[in-house]
């Protein structure tokens, strides 16, 4: 039989778990409650994107120009925000599309590089997002 100190013992020991698990699940619900205090860069970018894709073709290939290198970092990142945001279109590098996503970061360099590239902006999105259409003869 168990005596009326070991059951006591049990009691407070199990008390104090539950109090060390309740202190430690607070701070486990302010991080996680902290992770949603505003929109991410996903979301974000999917929203700036959705215009676009309406423009877009439901699926195929659809070619992406940027005057930022999509090997460095940030690039990369806008590269991937990109082609997750036009899903299930895949993004490829380059200009033979006939239609080309371009994202840019500097308009006079973004104006230099679409003249140059034999394409024009069909329709401007955003100061830094344009779809770009090979010209017309």
């Amino acid at each position: 039989m168990v005596s009326k100190l070991q059951a006591w013992r049990r009691l407070g020991g199990a008390v104090l778990v539950w109090c060390l698990a309740a202190a430690a699940s607070r701070g486990q619900f302010t991080v996680v409650k902290g992770l949603f205090r505003g929109p991410d860069a996903v979301s974000l970018t999917v929203d700036r994107f959705e215009e676009l894709k309406d423009s877009l073709p439901a699926s195929g290939v659809i070619c992406y120009l940027s005057d930022i290198d999509p090997s460095q970092r940030n690039g990369q990142r806008l590269w991937y925000l990109a082609e997750y945001s036009l899903a299930p279109l895949v993004l490829r590098t380059g200009i033979d599309c006939e239609q080309v996503v371009g994202m840019f970061s500097d308009r006079a360099t973004a104006a230099d590089l679409i003249r140059s590239s034999g394409l024009e902006i069909e329709r401007r999105y955003d100061a830094n997002l344009v779809l770009l259409r090979r010209k017309r003869p």
